[in-house]
């Protein structure tokens, strides 16, 4: 069962949303720009190999929830790709972290889109940050489809620390394939 602790609105200008909830006494924002890979991309869907996003994550806003903003710079992303803006792009939720004890079949990632897909959820995308301008951290998560949630479900993963991105990536690629 997935609780959600995270809540994104997509906008066409982070600027402006961010200094319209100010204005609304919202003022402590975190900013981060990140640049992701894909690994898996559910077939009929053409998001390309990567994307660039801005994000403000504020943890106020929502009480024990943390509220995302997200712009889209570059490339596509399944929340995003219709191009609708400053409207719901996500719930989310974290999994655990990454644990080296357990083999790519036994992820935590893995186990719980195995488990999605076993209840009826259609896995859309799954990706990798490879870069943050505020974090060392990178992550992995997956965008699945619910009819009756009404927005994609983010499934969020920390990763162990990455020494090279491009071998990550490429294990990422690997390790999903089960999905096509």
């Amino acid at each position: 069962m997935f609780k959600f602790d995270q809540i994104a609105i997509r906008t066409s200008n982070i600027n402006r949303s961010i200094d319209s909830l100010t204005l609304q006494g919202h003022t402590n924002w975190v900013r981060d720009t990140v640049f992701a890979s894909h690994l898996f991309v559910r077939g009929g869907l053409n998001l390309g190999f990567n994307f660039e996003v801005h994000l403000a994550f504020n943890y106020e806003i929502f009480e024990g929830q943390e509220f995302e903003l997200i712009q889209l710079v570059n490339g596509k992303t399944i929340q995003l790709a219709d191009g609708r803006r400053d409207i719901l792009s996500h719930f989310g939720y974290h999994i655990q972290d990454q644990d080296a004890k357990f083999p790519d079949d036994h992820d935590t990632l893995v186990r719980e889109l195995h488990h999605l897909r076993d209840r009826g959820l259609e896995v859309l995308q799954v990706s990798q940050t490879e870069t943050h301008q505020n974090t060392g951290r990178r992550y992995r998560y997956a965008f699945a489809y619910h009819p009756e949630v009404g927005a994609p479900i983010k499934i969020i993963q920390r990763l162990l620390p990455v020494k090279d991105n491009a071998a990550s990536v490429a294990q990422g690629k690997e390790m999903f394939k089960w999905l096509q």
